[in-house]
């Protein structure tokens, strides 16, 4: 906040302002914006320069200036200003106190340096860094070691979930080890539509004034995107997978062959193929229909509870659809081999 700006009295005429301008306004941060105060500096009014050249020189300031007007109060947080001056498209923004007193102004350069701490802290959570108070080159290697070192363990706690579902179906892997081919393009892929969606909300709610009534249509606007997109990828995933079955990009051994012959009765290996892209495809289209869905409501589901949205991170939103596409694949692929041959799993 500066306190160098043009503060005219109430009744002055527009020729009395530009002998003002005149004679201070080489001493101010801006002169382009006109604050009208009355004589105990209560701010009643405000005018732009550019709109009082083409007035006439006698007219009394009180007639044509703008009495409403935004501002903001000296203890609100500076990340509120970025908003208003965007709204009203205006270069300086008046910092009034309760009563109604005329404390300063916040200038364009000051708003621009509040939007760019606030994209920075944004940027950094979303890549599950915690925001450090300097810039990079003159913060110390311990710090910024630190800044990694909180959400590399949260992050390490959520996956060790990963180790626990895939010793649990250990014995669906051992019947079909193939299925464990799979797992990295599902995680990478379902992890991937998470923080599309997470992006998308939140720099809708960063830039967009959303109300609370409009959550529920994101969410279903995200959970039908998530359909979409879902049968889109399962069906090309589900091509993709014969063709890695049938060529040398995956290697299918003889034992692996016998398995879906002997033990799962299949009359020929294309038909056994057929079935392994339909689990991969079907957990891939239920992994990115619902990561999309989630991904939606944490942010939402944030800022409802008044924390900030970036904290629902890329790396935050992966870990924990990498969880749920295990769980869904092992589960389908559990359910698959039980119906074909009961006895094979020894669950």
């Amino acid at each position: 906040m500066t306190t160098e700006y043009l503060a005219v009295a109430s009744g002055s005429t527009v020729k009395s302002i530009f002998e003002k301008i005149k004679q201070i306004g080489n001493t101010l941060e801006t002169v382009r914006t006109i604050f009208i105060v009355d004589k105990s500096n209560k701010l009643l009014g405000m005018e732009q320069l550019e709109s009082m050249m083409f007035e006439n020189e006698d007219e009394i300031i009180d007639n044509i200036m703008q009495k409403d007007f935004p501002y903001i109060s000296p203890i609100a947080d500076k990340e509120q200003a970025v908003p208003i001056c965007e709204e009203y498209d205006i270069p300086v923004l008046a910092v009034v106190s309760k009563t109604g007193e005329m404390l300063g102004i916040l200038a364009f350069d000051d708003v621009m340096d509040v939007l760019e701490e606030e994209n920075t802290e944004d940027v950094l959570k979303q890549g599950a860094v915690n925001p450090t108070q300097t810039p990079y080159m003159e913060t110390k290697i311990f710090r910024i070691a630190r800044s990694y070192v909180v959400w590399l363990i949260i992050l390490l706690l959520i996956n060790t979930f990963t180790g626990i579902i895939v010793s649990r179906f250990e014995s669906a892997l051992l019947s079909l080890p193939i299925l464990i081919s799979f797992v990295p393009a599902l995680n990478d892929s379902v992890g991937n539509s998470g923080s599309q969606t997470t992006s998308m909300v939140i720099r809708a709610l960063t830039t967009e004034k959303l109300e609370k009534k409009s959550y529920f249509k994101i969410i279903m606007k995200e959970a039908l995107t998530g359909l979409l997109t879902g049968l889109v990828i399962a069906a090309f995933n589900f091509g993709w997978v014969m063709i890695e079955l049938n060529t040398p990009l995956l290697k299918v051994t003889e034992e692996m062959k016998n398995t879906l012959l002997i033990d799962l009765n299949f009359t020929n290996i294309q038909h056994g193929y057929m079935v392994i892209a339909a689990i991969v495809s079907t957990a891939l289209f239920i992994g990115v229909f619902l990561s999309k869905l989630f991904a939606a409501i944490l942010p939402l589901l944030a800022k409802l509870v008044h924390i900030d949205p970036a904290t629902m991170s890329g790396p935050l939103v992966a870990s924990l659809m990498d969880i749920m596409t295990l769980l869904i694949y092992f589960t389908i692929a559990m359910v698959v081999i039980n119906s074909i041959n009961p006895g094979l799993l020894a669950i």
